[in-house]
């Protein structure tokens, strides 16, 4: 089982999340709005408050098998070509313990 964390921008979200349920290829679905700052350029100097921007947090677990569609169904409802569009990590769900 895999664990997906995706940062997206807001205005992306509720596609990605509509879009994800309906291809059940994912479970245990969570979106969570957040705030936080990038890489804008390692030139940049930082001189006065630091600007956190909005983004959303949407985690959900999927099988190995479908890592490939996944990765493609956020890349293609979140990825405008503008730099900020989003990160996605992936880690191994080693064992879950349910309670």
């Amino acid at each position: 089982m895999l664990k997906y964390m995706c940062i997206i921008r807001p205005q992306k979200a509720e596609a990605l999340c509509q879009q994800l349920l309906a291809s059940q290829l994912v479970h245990d679905l969570r979106a969570v709005e957040i705030r936080g700052r990038g890489r804008r350029g390692e030139a940049e100097t930082q001189q006065g408050p630091l600007e956190y921007l909005p983004k959303v947090a949407v985690t959900m677990y999927g099988e190995l098998e479908t890592k490939d569609q996944v990765v493609e169904m956020v890349h293609s409802s979140c990825r405008s070509g503008r730099r900020g569009d989003g990160k996605i990590f992936i880690t191994d769900v080693i064992q879950t313990i349910e309670f």
